[in-house]
């Protein structure tokens, strides 16, 4: 009887220590600062929403938020940089739904894109667009497409590969029986100034496009969301041109696989109060609002990857995913 007593005392102590470290946990997180692995250059859109959150999420969690660069491969140099980190909420990866499902479809990554832990979405990449230089020949994008239609290979045309506005004008050589070339660059941001440069005539961009369209830097022919963007009303979308497709991303914060649901909560409520800042309605500019729980982005981005693996498929551009998703 006194040994069993003795170990029933003994089990009751480990519950109570594993019970407090728990709540410890849950209760102190986070102790120190917080980086998260930007995709994307400085001054690129995923950085500047960042720098919106930013604030409102040090406000909330009392430590600071780092943001550190890792640009290129579609985003998936970063998403692989987050993956081998440890899974305590400390490493985040920042970036578009390219950098999780349209990317390793298409290219073998070093990491299992849907074993990534969803933390939240924070805004719709919508109005991406193709834009020409000013002095091209084409001052729509149907003038574009019949050029490319009587000049096989002879549009060269700069692009994120494996991103949504990439897969946008996959899906246009696709239907029309098209050819033209890509260029591969790290983001879009390096393809629209060698756009501007005149080293080539066509770039796919990012939402962030306006004010060199505005400026006169660059020439808009087609915005690739579900309506004609806000910002150059005039301008039709793909859906208008008879095109069935719209390249919203959703913008995205992801940590390593396995964070626990305590981290993540936290992580989450941090992100909706970043949100309701004035610096992160600022740093919205063209994107669409959005928020995505942990669940729902985990959902959104199988639902993803299962629609592209299709479509890629479709088009020719794989037999097989690239990738195996988990």
């Amino acid at each position: 009887m006194r040994a069993q007593r003795w170990l029933i005392a003994v089990c009751c102590f480990v519950l109570m220590l594993a019970f407090a470290g728990t709540s410890t946990a849950q209760g102190t997180f986070p102790e120190r600062a917080i980086t998260i692995v930007c995709m994307a250059e400085p001054g690129a859109t995923t950085d500047n929403l960042l720098r919106g959150l930013q604030n409102g999420m040090q406000e909330y969690l009392g430590q600071k938020i780092i943001i550190e660069y890792r640009s290129g491969a579609g985003g998936s140099l970063a998403a692989a940089q987050v993956n081998t980190s440890k899974p305590d909420g400390y490493t985040l990866f920042a970036g578009t739904g390219g950098a999780i499902v349209e990317t390793p479809l298409r290219t073998k990554v070093p990491f299992a894109p849907l074993k990534l832990t969803p933390i939240s979405a924070i805004a719709s990449s919508e109005h991406s667009a193709t834009v020409v230089h000013p002095n091209a020949p084409w001052k729509t994008f149907k003038e574009l497409v019949d050029y490319a239609k009587a000049n096989p290979g002879r549009v060269v045309m700069g692009t994120s590969m494996g991103t949504g506005m990439h897969t946008a004008m996959e899906f246009v050589k696709a239907q029309e029986k098209i050819d033209w070339v890509y260029v591969p660059y790290a983001s879009t941001v390096p393809a629209r100034t060698a756009a501007m440069g005149g080293h080539i005539l066509v770039s796919v961009s990012g939402t962030d496009w306006f004010p060199l369209v505005e400026s006169g830097k660059l020439r808009l022919l087609v915005t690739h969301g579900r309506a004609r963007s806000p910002q150059s009303p005039d301008v039709p979308n793909l859906i208008e041109l008879g095109y069935n497709f719209e390249a919203g991303m959703p913008q995205m914060i992801l940590g390593p696989p396995g964070v626990p649901a305590d981290v993540v909560a936290k992580l989450e409520e941090a992100i909706r109060k970043g949100m309701a800042t004035p610096e992160y309605e600022k740093a919205m500019g063209p994107l669409t609002p959005l928020y995505r729980d942990s669940k729902d982005l985990g959902n959104h981005l199988r639902e993803r990857w299962t629609q592209y693996e299709k479509l890629y498929k479709q088009f020719g551009l794989i037999k097989e995913a690239a990738t195996q998703p988990e």
